[in-house]
């Protein structure tokens, strides 16, 4: 350690996976293959925002090769956080692992588990579903709107998170009356997306023992340990996440995902390990990305560039 006892702040410390990552030695989870491994796909919605009037698996459980479907009917239905973030612990559960909804284009409504991908893939094909379109909004202020359709169906009604999340610190009445400059607008942003190299993926697997150990790209393998346990009703030492290399994240990984439940799901149901990868459409579809913005802020300066004061919206 230093004198101020630091031992890795302020020094220029090695990475400990960099030999491994350089010599192509390091095995993500995208590497790993297990035997009798099964391979997942998911059905994803074409449609904003419908109600699931029929599904119809039928032919694709009968189609060789198949050895499990999963829809709604078959998965348990507890809410969960779409992001089991600390910093999200005011946000209202509002999501099913599948639904008999669908509230955006790339939703999941079926997944398949084959021997091989391309079997599964031809799988979803043979999935009949039968949609109730609903109307659709596409901006906060048609969410917000009187009269507008409710996208979740729990909590109070409407389309605003409640309760809302509030952030207060200091006084900004006195801020802005001891600026020297007050600016105020209203800013847009798009909905960037972090393109991470290796797409999300995991593997799962059970034990003799209903014990569940899953490989995942992941950010967070503790926060999705937590909401595997809760949501399939198992004890937190019934579950393992492991994360050896990941190929970026940028946050976009630090979620849980629809596909980490499911798969989990399809290895209980063929009592295999069950692979799942996203395409890198998927990674668009059913990833995760910055929601785009619409911001109102108001902010006092003085005339030496210190701020006084910031209120947004």
């Amino acid at each position: 350690a230093d004198d101020g006892g630091h031992a890795v702040v302020g020094r220029s410390v090695p990475r400990r996976d960099l030999l491994e990552k350089v010599t192509g030695a390091a095995v993500y989870v995208g590497d790993l293959h297990l035997p009798g491994m099964l391979y997942g796909k998911t059905l994803r919605s074409q449609v904003a925002h419908a109600r699931i009037v029929r599904i119809d698996a039928s032919r694709a459980r009968a189609l060789p090769g198949v050895k499990a479907v999963l829809t709604h009917e078959d998965v348990p239905r507890v809410l969960h956080y779409g992001s089991p973030h600390p910093r999200s612990a005011s946000c209202t559960k509002d999501q099913y692992i599948l639904d008999t909804k669908v509230r955006y284009w790339g939703e999941g409504v079926a997944v398949v588990a084959a021997t091989t991908e391309e079997i599964a893939e031809e799988a979803l094909a043979l999935i009949d579903v039968e949609y109730e379109a609903l109307p659709a909004v596409f901006t906060p202020d048609a969410a917000l709107a009187a009269g507008a359709p409710p996208i979740h169906d729990v909590g109070p009604g409407g389309n605003l998170v409640q309760p809302p999340i509030r952030v207060q610190r200091g006084d900004a009445a006195r801020g802005f009356a001891e600026a020297d400059v007050v600016l105020e607008g209203v800013y847009e942003t798009g909905r960037p997306t972090p393109a991470y190299m290796e797409p999300n993926v995991c593997v799962a697997q059970w034990d003799a023992n209903g014990k569940l150990t899953m490989w995942s790209s992941t950010q967070t393998a503790f926060m999705v340990r937590g909401a595997l346990a809760e949501v399939l009703g198992l004890p937190l030492n019934h579950v393992r996440v492991l994360v050896d290399h990941m190929g970026g994240g940028f946050g976009a990984k630090q979620d849980l995902f629809q596909h980490e439940f499911l798969c989990a799901l399809l290895a209980k149901k063929t009592r295999k390990p069950v692979r799942m990868e996203f395409t890198r459409k998927e990674t668009f579809l059913g990833g995760r990305s910055r929601h785009p913005c619409r911001i109102w802020l108001k902010q006092g300066f003085r005339r030496d560039g210190t701020i006084t004061a910031r209120q947004a919206r």
